[in-house]
């Protein structure tokens, strides 16, 4: 196939940029070929127009009417008990299959077939039965879809145009193509609507045209799983976007039940991975058995959840005692309740503690805390307590060598999710904490409220400890969990640890992927 790279531009006439199209006649545009192509009317000046690098046909879709009638009909959507879990692997976009354009061998050949895509009214390819529900579905000032049972979604027509998946708007791969699709949604009219493929696909024809490509025409289509997932008319639908796997606070009465996975099992399967990766989701922290007792243990570990986080601590660490230690982690004394490193803008998300070596003769154990039962139970005592950490910032701070590190911030986070009023992560490290700076009449009522919260991380009911042995390895949450040390004497023996921190941005992104691919049914119990 010959590859043609041309930019051409005159006076009143077309410019055209062409990537890897066939100069053979007879040889259409696929999903490997890239175009941008521009046609420029004789009274507007010429302008790169584009067209993404790949055309698909819809998977699975939900068919509504915009008609002020009810427009009845069956439409597919995923049941009760598996909206969440049966169609994952569409999330960001309803594309599914290739959908090939018409051999072309001119400009107004290929400016015909981008016209004629969503002009016919077939059906796109069958999707797979995801349980069916009869509905209606009406259009006043929002489009309003009535489910099976009995609840009901609306939606702008400005959120539907503006996350409209059609080739011309987003890549496959869910990225928008043009900043230019959002000048149109203050206008978004009510779209002409097909009903195809028994009620499983939608076609909405909207009135506006593309700003940004050639076709004249503009055709959205959505799927059933990606409207219910993405639905922000019900609140319990929101809940469960965003805590999907809710956090599961606890106390001591997890002492009895700790959440242990085999290292073999994390490290060999997926399957055992997506175990081990819950259990942080839920619990916060998971101890993962028979680990070696070697140096590069917690990093290969690490690199199962995603990249190491690098400090200037490094990649990886030890936890031992040292004459004159720069962090009293590195001493021998007790360790109260802490986390590490908010005095850095993006905290760790992960960290990872390996026991490789532990001969001391007494001491040295583990104690950790979940930060988010701390929290409720400060919320359910304390209000306003509760909104004193929430609101009034603390100085973090690190001096040591060259390091000059200091942010404030405040103890509770609701950054993420104010409008659900839950807090999202905890930060509480009293050791590394700088004077407070903050107006005059906030300390003695922040004061007042951060002694209420130490009170309550002393409460032996919420604690768990353990005794780290080689071959023991845990990770926990630096976002949720405290975790500390007792005492131990460095005299009897040596107690070392192999650190290291992943950023809960590798690791989500890991756990949404294997849940995707255990919903599909394509989780191998073996990986790659």
């Amino acid at each position: 196939m010959a590859t043609q790279a041309c930019s051409h531009q005159c006076r009143g006439a077309a410019m055209v940029l062409l990537r890897g199209v066939s100069t053979q006649r007879g040889v259409g545009l696929t999903s490997t070929a890239a175009a941008l192509v521009g046609v420029g009317a004789p009274s507007v000046a010429p302008a790169r127009r584009r067209v993404p690098p790949a055309i698909f046909c819809a998977g699975r879709y939900v068919a509504y009417s915009t008609s002020p009638n009810p427009v009845a009909g069956v439409i597919r959507r995923p049941s009760t008990s598996s909206a969440r879990t049966q169609a994952p692997a569409h999330h960001h976009n309803a594309y599914s299959g290739d959908y090939r354009l018409p051999a072309v061998s001119s400009k107004r050949g290929l400016q015909s077939a981008f016209n004629s895509f969503g002009a016919a009214d077939e059906p796109a390819a069958a999707a797979p039965e995801m349980g069916a529900l009869a509905t209606q579905a009406t259009a006043d000032a929002h489009l309003r879809l009535r489910w099976d049972d009995g609840a009901e979604s609306s939606f702008h027509y400005s959120w539907l145009l503006d996350n409209c998946p059609c080739p011309f708007c987003k890549t496959a791969s869910g990225q928008k193509l043009s900043v230019n699709a959002r000048n149109q949604v203050r206008t978004a009219a009510a779209p002409r609507v097909t009903l195809l493929d028994g009620g499983r696909t939608v076609r909405l024809h909207w009135h506006e045209k593309h700003a940004n490509v050639l076709a004249e025409t503009h055709v959205s289509e959505f799927p059933a799983s990606w409207l219910d997932e993405h639905c922000y008319s019900r609140p319990e639908r929101v809940a469960a976007r965003r805590f999907a796997l809710p956090p599961t606070p606890w106390g001591s009465e997890l002492q009895g039940a700790l959440p242990v996975v085999d290292c073999a099992d994390v490290m060999q399967t997926d399957a055992g991975l997506l175990e081990c990766s819950r259990h942080l989701q839920k619990h916060g922290l998971v101890f993962v058995r028979n680990t070696p007792a070697e140096e590069e243990s917690v990093e290969r570990a690490a690199l199962r959840f995603g990249q190491l986080r690098d400090t200037f601590y490094g990649r990886t660490w030890d936890v031992t005692s040292v004459p004159q230690a720069v962090n009293i982690a590195y001493t021998s004394v007790e360790l109260g309740f802490h986390q590490d490193l908010f005095y850095f803008e993006s905290p760790p998300g992960l960290q990872l503690l390996h026991c490789v070596e532990y001969s001391i003769r007494e001491g040295g154990a583990s104690l950790f805390l979940d930060g988010f039962k701390a929290l409720d139970v400060l919320r359910a005592e304390r209000p306003d307590a509760y909104e004193t950490l929430a609101t009034v910032p603390v100085t973090y701070h690190y001096r040591h060598g060259r390091q000059r590190r200091q942010l404030r911030r405040t103890i509770v986070d609701r950054r993420a999710d104010n409008d659900m009023d839950q807090h999202v992560g905890i930060y509480f490290s009293p050791q590394f904490e700088g004077p407070l700076d903050v107006p005059f009449d906030q300390v003695d009522r922040f004061y007042d409220a951060y002694r209420h919260l130490l009170a309550i991380t002393q409460r032996r009911e919420l604690h768990v400890a353990t005794l780290l042995q080689p071959g023991d390895l845990v990770i926990f949450n630096n976002r949720r969990l405290f975790h500390a040390r007792t005492g131990f004497d460095a005299s009897t023996g040596r107690r070392r640890l192999r650190g290291c921190y992943v950023d809960l941005d590798d690791y989500m992104s890991t756990l949404r992927e294997l849940e995707e691919r255990a919903a599909a049914g394509t989780l191998d119990a073996g990986c790659a």
